[in-house]
């Protein structure tokens, strides 16, 4: 097979002279590392059997790269060293076996997904002083499900996981966990929902639900970011095996062509000035900040996702979404009004008189009981009446 190779660097190139070469390498799953050694080769990179290219710079600088002559790919490492560890339900069973939830929380619903038991929806709001709860189960999960599907799974294990694209164009695999019989549907009386929870690996997650959405009527699917499933080569990011290229200099050539360091040292970032040391904040600030706050006029924003909430102490509750370019969205979620708040304070501290002397005379009652002399005629004493 005869390859043309050319190396990109700013405005200027490295054509590699073609020459014959065997393998894959010009599969894009293969991956390559570049070195330059100088004017001798790296006997500990050095592969057994080599292919040789020519490069020369725009400078006229000579290099004779040394390829391995038969790259190795991801799938020939892993058929080399075979994986023989836990299947991937084996690594999520102790998160399954927590009594552990995580939740997701929606501008109107909460979903709360209890791994290897139950996914739910629900809202909650009060009502004339009464929580009223609105709640769906979207699926169920057991024990008996997880040895069933892990069944399936080693009788399946040839094949590759599928992926899912996420938010940047980052394609990862997962492994799906079926939850089925969920709250009755409306789709007829014995459609029941049904939840395809997708467990992606993250060595830096915290088993968050990354998101979850209702692909069909009555049918969801979560994504979930986990540590627990790194341990699996088919489920960990990629990590291919970099075949090393030694690229030698010849003729007196430098070490590295001087393009390329011309290119490096201008990718590199300028360091930022340093900014002039800032005296601490004083008391004064800090007070006048705090009188701000209690005025009304310097407000708290927090929040995360579409909405973002605002609140302005003694004035009012508000959310917002702001787009640039675009003019602010906001809804008024309450306001501050004292002659009702002060109405409700009184009527609430009637109540809690009113509890109190009734708690008061009733352990009165008693204690006058417990005092009363002993009649031993009556068989009783006064506190058995």
């Amino acid at each position: 097979m005869t390859v043309w190779l050319t190396l990109l660097y700013g405005a200027a190139s490295l054509a590699l002279l073609p020459c014959s070469v065997r393998g894959n390498i010009a599969d894009d799953s293969v991956l390559f590392s570049i070195n330059w050694p100088g004017a001798s080769p790296d006997k500990k990179l050095a592969p057994v059997e080599l292919e040789t290219l020519w490069m020369v710079s725009a400078e006229k600088e000579r290099y004779k790269c040394l390829l391995p002559a038969n790259p190795v790919s991801r799938e020939d490492a892993e058929a080399a060293a075979p994986y023989a560890g836990p299947t991937p339900l084996a690594l999520l069973k102790p998160l399954f076996s927590r009594l552990f939830c995580s939740y997701r929380l929606e501008q109107y619903w909460t979903y709360e997904l209890c791994h290897g038991k139950s996914v739910r929806q629900y809202h909650e709001e009060s009502i004339d002083n009464k929580v009223v709860l609105q709640e769906y189960f979207l699926g169920k999960y057991d024990s008996k499900k997880l040895e069933a599907d892990d069944s399936t799974y080693l009788s399946t294990r040839s094949r590759r996981p599928p992926r899912i694209r996420l938010e940047g164009g980052l394609e990862l695999p997962y492994f799906a966990v079926n939850m089925t019989g969920g709250t009755a549907c409306e789709l007829g009386e014995r459609a029941q929902r049904t939840t395809r929870v997708l467990y992606v690996c993250s060595q830096e997650a915290r088993n968050e639900v990354l998101s979850i959405d209702e692909l069909s009527t009555c049918e969801y699917q979560a994504v979930v970011l986990t540590p627990y499933l790194c341990g699996h080569p088919d489920y960990s990011p990629d990590t291919s095996p970099e075949n090393p290229i030694q690229c030698v200099a010849q003729d007196g050539a430098p070490r590295k062509p001087r393009g390329m360091w011309t290119e490096q040292v201008q990718q590199q970032p300028i360091p930022p000035e340093p900014l002039p040391p800032q005296p601490p904040p004083t008391s004064e600030k800090i007070s006048q900040l705090v009188q701000d706050f209690l005025a009304g006029s310097y407000c708290l924003t927090g929040g995360a996702g579409w909405w973002k909430y605002e609140f302005c102490y003694g004035k009012r509750v508000s959310q917002f979404h702001e787009e640039k370019g675009k003019e602010r969205i906001s809804i008024l979620l309450g306001t501050w009004d004292h002659k009702a708040h002060v109405e409700h304070t009184s009527r609430a501290l009637r109540l809690l008189a009113q509890l109190a002397s009734r708690a008061s005379r009733h352990v009165d009652c008693k204690v006058r009981k417990l005092q009363a002399p002993f009649q031993p005629n009556s068989g009783r004493s006064p506190a058995s009446r």
